[in-house]
Parts: C-alpha cells; structure tokens; sequence
C-alpha cells in the first residue's frame, strides 16, 4: 500500500532485531549490576542457569514458586527489596542445586521443577523484588517478582506499573525473543513463556525502570507496585488508585489492558507515562497466562478477532491508537541519539536531549529552561533522555517556522496536547524523519496524561531538569491541581491540515535550511500515514509559502512518483464527505504538451487494498494548464478546468456520497459534477504529490496550506458565495 508501512516491515525487523536489553556496561546501584538497556545484537548463550517466579507478582500474604537452575551443588537464596535502599528481606538456606536445560524453551518453557515455594509476609512493603541466585558459570542470577498491596489504596494512591511484557519480549532465554537479530538463527519467536527466566541475568528490563523508582522512594514518593500484566488478571487494578506511573520499554498491551487505562482516565484519573513506544503492539495471553503471544502482524496471527490478534494497535482490523490515550505513539517517533550502521547502534553525540517548547508551561517551574533549551542531553546514550525508541506526535508550526502551534489529531493524539520538546527521530536507515515528543493534556472529567516520549527518562532522572518535571509532574498529579489544557484553536476544524511551515525547526543550534542539516532531511513527511517514492525530492521552501511562512516544493523529474498519504481520522474511520484545499503554484513547471499526471486522490482503505473514490489529475494542452476531477482513478466523466500558471492558486475539492456529487473549486470558482457515489465505501484517506510525471517534465511545483476537512472551510474564501466555473473540453 504504502512505503513507509513497507518499510515498517523492513525497519521493525531491523530495530526489532536490535532491541533486545542485554547488559553492555556495568555499575552498581544498591549493590547490585546496573545496565540501563544497551542494544546488544547477540543470540542466547545457551548457559541454563537462573531462575523465573510462578506468578509476575503476589499480593502480601500469598505464595510464589521459585523455579531455580545452578551449577552449585547446595545454594542460599536472598531476597531484596529494590528501590531507595536495597534491602535484604530474608534467606532461604541450604537448597540442593540442581543444572537443568531450556534449550527451545523460549515458546513452551523451560520446564524446570520448583526449588521453593515461598509465602510472602504480609509486612513486607508493595515493591519490586530480585531473588539472588549464586552460580559458578554466570555469577550471580536474579529472579524477579513484585508485591501488591493486600489492600490496594492502603497505602498510596499512586500504582507504579512495570512493563512487564517488555521484560518477556526482550528476552530470549531458550533461544529466542520478540525480536529477529538476538535469536536464534535471526528469525524471532511470536510466542514466548513466562516460564523461563528473563534478560540482563533475569533481571528484566528493570534497568530502564530501577533508577526512576530509586529516584522516587529517595525522594520521600510513596508507591504501590503491579504490572502491566497484572491488569489482565486482577479485577479492579486500577480502581483503587488516583495516578498511575508507568516507566521503561512499554510496547505490549492486550486490548483489555488498554481500556482500563481508558476507564481509569474517564474517571478522573492521571496517568505518568515514563515510556516509551508504548502500547505500539496488541498482545494476548494464553495458557493461563503463562504464555504471551504477538505476531506483530495481522495476516500471520491466525486469531482475527479485535480484541486478541496481535499487531500494530492503530492498524487493521484492531483500530485503537494508543496515540489516544497516551497522547503520542511511535509512528510519529522513531529512534533518537543513535543511527544504524551494520544493524548496529551508535551514539551520535549531541542528539541526545529535547528541544524544549512552551517553556512557560507549569511542567517546567524551577528548571529555567527556556524555548530551545536542551532538556535530558547526557554524556553518552545510557544517560541521555533520549537514545532509544521514542514516540511522537504530528504536528504544525506557525509561520516563523519554529513556534509549534499543537498537535493534528488525525493520528489519534488529542487537539489539547501541549508539545513540550520535541527531537528528531527516525525509523530506520534510509527512513522518513519524524520527532520525538513529550507533553502533556487533560480530559474533561478531570483526567490528566503526562508523557515522556522516551524509554530512555528514567536513565536521565540524574539530570536535576528532568528530575525537577518529574517532581512537578508527580506533585501535581498527586493533588489533583491540573490546570485544563486549551484545545489547538489553529486546526480544529480540519480532520487533517499541513501547513508547511516547520522550516526553522532547530536542535543544538542547528539551523535549518532548504538542504539542512542530515537529520532533517524528510520531515515534511513526519506528519503522514505513510508516503511514496524519494523524499528528497521534496523540501520545504520559502518561495512556496502563500501567506507567510514556507511551502512544500516537489521537484518534478519525469516518471517520478512522490505522494504522501493523509489518514482522515484516527483509527481509519471513513467519512461520507471530503474536501480538500491547497494552495497550488505551477509557474515552476515544465510539462510537456499533451502530458497529464495525478496531483491528489482520495481512497478507502480497508487495511489489505485501496479503493480510489475521487481523483484529481493535471494536463498540458496546447501551452494551457488545466485539472479535471473524477470519481475513480480511470472514470474520464470529469471536465478539464483551465488554470493559472504564473502564480499561486487555490485548487479545492469536494467529494459528497449523500448527495453524489464531486465538485471543483479553482480559486473559488465551483464546478460540479453528478456521478453515482452512493455504491462506494467511505474515505478514509487522502493522497497527494505528483505521479507518473510524463517524460520530458522538468522544474518543480510549490504547495502550501494542504487541509482537508468534512465541511468546505477554504483558507480566507467565503464558502457560502461559490462562483460556479464554466465547464471547458477539449
């Protein structure tokens, strides 16, 4: 369908196969290793020694199975509390240790006996838990585990969550992942055990969670303590609880996971989002939970069902962005600080931090950062706020190029969601840009969403910045003091609109130019759904700018294709009428007599193909440009309409199903045209750019204010006085 949802493919194979958190650099935190998620490409070492729990967590007073492989013929085991202060609990003394295997365990599990069953006191603190495991191979493994409050709300009405299915994805004890490049033979597993011990010595992904939780407790901040999971499992999680937080590598979601959080927020509910690509994958469980599944892809799941197939949440057939919920999502980010050279990642020294928007915004009080600013920059990737999976928003600018004006709510994000930094991103060598994001917005009912964008937050807690929005954010979540976040008042009307001006973007205080620096090559495409053919060929150009600001210029080379594709709505709802407006300036171009091509096309999209419902193309005839529209990509029932070609014009469309009833705008001036639109599906797309430009085209045309909306708004026209065109064939 598209390339950058091809390229998705290609990319998440690429990312996928390197995300996998294996220890790289060590420290010590509370006395224990500490790797904040490194990406290291390496399969499973094949040494089966560790340990994995019976449950991901237990509430105080219940009973946990420790399931234990050691190279040591007897073993004590130590249990710690982690967080604040490392604290030993107790030792389970002189267990006989026993070798076992797990080779091809990654999918059905390991299969080992218990070691211990272990009841939990009822005294001891909801919190994360590691259990000590001595081994001579591997030195000390961990088996982890976390405890809920017996009474929950008892004690905090602030739930950390962890991202527990993260944990599971990343690891690949048994000999395979969720991701291709750390398993074996490089292909990954869609079915992984919770029977089996996880990553970084059965540790998880806590290390992209610990310094954030230590922070926390540090600084006096009571918790509770679940998992993502344990949504899933335990009735009534979030009801108890007035702010949730969570942190880490937050990827996989189940559709009921997702809508708990949405209850929670409809109610009145705050939640901390300190992850990053979160909810992007729909997961399910099975075999009583043990087992978490994710295909990754609809077509490869051979459950279809909304609620349990396992892909992309925003796509086909599920349609529940997470962009709704948490403001932002990953399609619009991408990987920050770091670049792929040989499948591998780097660290590009200075793209490691946000560029700070809206500085005088609550969020930043105590902090003096101003518009600009680098928020989060560290020395190297591990202690930068940025550096590994992000996800962004879509959004425009004003005309000085660099003010952001809000967010476009086609994606899913909600129109009061207030930017706060922004940073480049991108998917993947060769791919499209896109930014980072973090910021905030509130709900009616008094709910609240704060999102880092940024797997990588926790690891910049050290940063007294970062450090200082957290508390701000924290304090004010916790008493409910929440000013209300103003709709985005510029674009509102409009189920989609670019206005081209993003031209002065700048990070470190590198400018941008018509050429620009490497990173921000493509981002005239960052706010589409996807696009097609080389983004070079466009850029963002003063000359093209209408009413102050910048345009978008396509260079036009003959047999070129390059079209960005515009999603209406979020999750792909259809709509039974569209209209379209541009800006269009042909004084560039060289057509060649005779020769036509497509500048815009309207489809429905159902998720495997395309119906083109409408097309608008551009011919050159005897020295005079003009367009026609249609109600399929190869019906000719269109007149052809002259148009100027010394100077800006606005080039409108409408495309009415009730009424059958595609129409014409050319500066102002209407022409409809009455064709049976009823027998078509809704759309929900809309391409534009230029295709299959004929040979002997050379030049470049200009585009500004591209908006698409379901009632005809025009930019500065009055919509109620049409002037109807004469209809012209030739």
């Amino acid at each position: 369908m598209k390339k950058r949802i091809f390229y998705f493919i290609i990319a998440a194979a690429l990312i996928a196969g390197s995300l996998g958190f294996y220890p790289a650099s060590t420290g010590l935190a509370n006395g224990i290793p500490t790797t904040r998620g490194s990406r290291v490409l390496a399969a499973w070492d094949g040494i089966s020694v560790g340990g994995y729990t019976s449950r991901p967590s237990v509430a105080q007073g219940e009973s946990i199975g420790f399931y234990i492989s050691t190279d040591l013929p007897t073993y004590n085991l130590k249990i710690y509390r982690e967080g604040g202060t490392r604290t030993l609990m107790t030792t389970i003394p002189n267990l006989t240790g026993v070798k076992y295997e797990c080779l091809g365990g990654y999918a059905i599990g390991c299969g080992w006996p218990v070691a211990v069953n272990f009841q939990v006191p009822a005294s001891w603190p909801s919190g994360f838990y590691t259990v000590e495991i001595p081994t001579t191979a591997k030195g000390n493994q961990f088996a982890i585990f976390w405890v809920r409050e017996d009474s929950p709300g008892s004690a905090s009405t602030v739930l950390y969550l962890a991202s527990v299915n993260g944990y599971q994805a990343t690891s690949n004890f048994g000999g395979k992942s969720f991701f291709d490049l750390s398993s074996d033979s490089n292909l990954r597993s869609s079915v992984l055990s919770f029977d089996r011990p996880y990553g970084s010595n059965g540790r998880g992904n806590w290390p992209l969670e610990q310094d954030l939780v230590v922070w926390a407790e540090a600084k006096g901040y009571t918790l509770e303590y679940a998992t993502t999971y344990d949504m899933e499992y335990t009735t009534g999680l979030l009801d108890p609880y007035q702010v949730v937080v969570l942190g880490g590598y937050g990827d996989y979601w189940s559709w009921s996971m997702r809508q708990q959080v949405k209850a929670f927020l409809g109610r009145g509910g705050r939640l901390i989002n300190l992850s990053g690509k979160t909810m992007w994958f729909q997961t399910r469980y099975e075999n009583n939970g043990r087992t978490v599944i994710s295909y990754q892809n609809a077509a490869s799941d051979p459950i279809s069902t909304t609620q349990s197939i396992t892909s992309r949440a925003s796509d086909f057939p599920i349609l529940d962005t997470e962009a709704a919920i948490t403001g932002l999502s990953f399609r619009s980010g991408g990987l920050t600080g770091a670049s792929f050279i040989t499948s591998t990642l780097s660290y590009e020294n200075g793209y490691g931090g946000y560029w700070v928007q809206n500085s005088s915004h609550w969020v930043f009080e105590g902090t003096d950062l101003t518009n600009g600013s680098v928020l989060g920059r560290g020395t190297d990737l591990e202690t930068s706020v940025l550096g590994r999976e992000t996800d962004g928003t879509t959004f425009n600018c004003d005309v000085d190029g660099r003010t952001i004006l809000g967010a476009i709510g086609n994606n899913g994000t909600p129109e009061n969601f207030r930017v706060l930094g922004i940073a480049p991103a991108s998917q993947g060598a060769n791919s499209d840009m896109g930014f980072a994001a973090f910021g905030i917005y509130t709900l009616p009912g008094g709910g609240a969403v704060f999102s880092s964008g940024s797997v990588g937050w926790s690891s910049a807690i050290h940063d007294p910045k970062v450090a200082q929005i957290t508390a701000n954010v924290l304090n004010r979540f916790i008493a409910n003091d929440i000013p209300a976040e103003p709709a985005n008042p510029a674009d509102s009307e409009y189920l989609f609109v670019d206005r081209f001006n993003c031209k002065n973007l700048d990070h470190e205080g590198a400018a941008v130019t018509d050429t620009g620096p490497a990173w921000f090559q493509g981002v005239p495409s960052h706010n589409y759904s996807g696009w097609v053919g080389d983004l070079s060929l466009i850029r963002y150009n003063d000359i093209c700018g209408v009413r102050g600001g910048s345009g978008l210029e396509f260079t036009a080379i003959q047999s070129t294709t390059i079209e960005l594709h515009s999603q209406l709505n979020p999750n792909w709802q259809g709509v039974n009428k569209v209209y379209t407006s541009m800006w269009v300036n042909f004084a560039g171009l060289a057509l060649p007599d005779g020769g036509q091509f497509t500048l815009l096309k309207s489809f429905a999209y159902n998720g495997i193909s395309d119906t083109a419902v409408m097309t608008l193309r551009v011919r050159m005839r005897a020295g005079q440009l003009s367009v026609r529209v249609s109600d399929n990509a190869t019906n000719i029932s269109g007149a052809w309409i002259d148009v100027p070609k010394d100077r800006p014009f606005l080039l409108e469309t409408g495309w009415d199903q009730a009424n059958n009833l595609i129409s014409l705008w050319v500066d102002s001036k209407r022409l409809d045209l009455t064709v049976p639109l009823t027998t078509l599906p809704a759309v929900n797309r809309v391409d534009f750019g230029v295709k299959n430009l004929p040979i002997g085209t050379t030049g470049s045309i200009c585009v500004d204010e591209m908006g698409i909306a379901e009632q005809r708004i025009g930019f500065g026209f009055d919509a109620n006085t049409p002037i109807y065109l004469p209809v012209i064939s030739r």
